[in-house]
């Protein structure tokens, strides 16, 4: 039960303490220019940042589990992560329409910036 509290309250506190927007990479704005606004091109650009904040995310994870000296304290920040994964995934599918050719953007923009503040919150639980 214990766990499952510790879970929830990395949960809510995440989002709450990095809710600016993380800005997108260069490469990502240059790809986007590039796009000029069409959807398929831009796709390819999402899904490059995707794969640059899931590379981030991953590091923060393994310096947080590192840093861990506890290995309770390692098993929750293991949880959390499966957790929050499902979380982000049913999340931003939750914040989607089911129609029209802007929804996988948004699905990416939502994915995008909740890794962002993944990261942000596991390098904050290093730092402490």
């Amino acid at each position: 039960m214990r766990r499952i509290a510790m879970v929830a309250a990395l949960l809510v506190a995440a989002p709450l303490a990095f809710a600016a927007d993380a800005p997108k990479s260069a490469g990502f704005e240059a790809c986007a220019a590039k796009a000029h606004g069409a959807t398929f091109p831009l796709l390819h650009c999402y899904a490059q940042e995707m794969q640059a904040r899931d590379d981030a995310v991953a590091a923060a994870y393994n310096a947080a589990l590192a840093a861990a000296a506890d290995p309770r304290t390692k098993g929750f920040i293991q949880a959390s992560q499966t957790a929050w994964e499902s979380y982000r995934n049913a999340w931003c599918e939750a914040q989607v329409s089911r129609s029209g050719s802007l929804a996988r953007l948004k699905l990416m923009e939502c994915r995008l910036q909740e890794t962002a503040m993944r990261t942000n919150a596991l390098k904050e639980l290093v730092a402490r």
